[in-house]
């Protein structure tokens, strides 16, 4: 089971409880490797990745994004701070694909990065419409960026004939930063 928490805000003391929480339960595996929020705080992104196969994710609001092949897909999901979805997105191709990381800029996009392998990797906008790319061996890096309605800007990946991953994503003064290996 996976839980998504938006915690309430702390000014030097204990919170109560939780604002709100959402789970994701199933036979199948899924996790949430990252959360940030919008610049104004008034969202909340969380990044990770369910198995293929997953019959619906929040709701049932992704039934139609999951194929019943193997492998996993990385997600980004923005939730208000009442917990309503607002729009999620998928990254998938033909093999194990993760979302592992998470952050925003000052203008409202969002940017992500995880690792995708195998061909054709789609990666979708809330309109449905996206972009493919194809991955160097095993498992590529990859980096791409939202703005704050779930557009999809751009997308680069990088790799090797290897296994190669991003886990983590940070910005800073103009410029994005990537951790992985």
């Amino acid at each position: 089971m996976t839980t998504l928490f938006s915690v309430q805000r702390v000014s030097g003391q204990m919170p109560d409880g939780w604002d709100w929480s959402t789970k994701v339960a199933s036979n199948k595996v899924e996790f949430a490797s990252s959360i940030a929020t919008d610049p104004s705080h008034n969202a909340v992104y969380t990044a990770g990745q369910v198995e293929r196969g997953f019959s619906s994710i929040l709701g049932g609001l992704w039934t139609s994004l999951f194929g019943s092949s193997t492998g996993s897909d990385g997600y980004l999901v923005k939730q208000d701070l009442s917990g309503n979805v607002q729009w999620q997105v998928v990254l998938g191709a033909a093999g194990s694909d993760a979302i592992t990381g998470v952050c925003t800029d000052a203008l409202g996009n969002v940017y992500v990065t995880g690792y995708f392998s195998g061909n054709n990797a789609s990666f979708t906008g809330v309109t449905g419409s996206g972009q493919t790319m194809s991955s160097s061996g095993g498992e590529d890096i990859l980096v791409a960026c939202y703005n704050g309605s779930g557009a999809l800007l751009w997308k680069i990946s990088t790799g090797g004939s290897g296994n190669d991953r991003a886990s983590s994503i940070c910005y800073a003064n103009g410029q994005l930063f990537v951790g992985g290996f």
